[in-house]
């Protein structure tokens, strides 16, 4: 069982690889043809101007377009920080939430209700099997939602 899913993994592992030298071999091949495009571009502006006008306007072309690559790499890069503060709310929300009043009230009344040593233990049994559940659960879509009291 475990010799069939190490010969699964070295499958595919190689049918990515020859995947990979296929993709970076067209990429290669499309570099090659933006630059013949734009060799060829250059000496139709170049016909059609000069030298010196065909440099300057496929240069500011070349520079619009890194502009249009830098913004969207921008936009890319706030919309990951975006993500990631709502995410660290989220895990800061659910790690919080054992600490309501509700629930710490309810705490204590069991507390008293079974007194002693065995609250005690009982107490360090529910924090263990909370910590557990908040660190098995935190990437869980279906995570716990706090009480709101009615169901409309």
């Amino acid at each position: 069982m475990i010799a069939e899913q190490i010969s699964d993994a070295k499958r595919s592992f190689k049918a990515m690889a020859g995947m990979a030298a296929w993709i970076a071999a067209a990429a290669i091949a499309i570099g090659c043809a933006l630059v013949m495009f734009c060799i060829a571009l250059f000496i139709w502006l170049a016909d059609r101007y000069d030298g010196l006008t065909a440099s300057l306007i496929l240069g500011g072309g070349f520079a619009a377009l890194a502009f249009i690559f830098f913004l969207g790499a921008l936009f890319i890069h706030s919309r990951r920080e975006q993500e990631r503060r709502i995410m660290e709310a989220r895990r800061a929300a659910q790690s919080s939430t054992w600490m309501e009043p509700a629930i710490l009230a309810a705490g204590l009344d069991l507390a008293r209700l079974i007194g002693g040593r065995r609250a005690a233990s009982l107490a360090a049994g529910a924090v263990a099997a909370l910590w557990l559940l908040n660190k098995t659960g935190a990437g869980a879509s279906g995570a716990r939602q706090p009480f709101t009291g009615s169901k409309r």
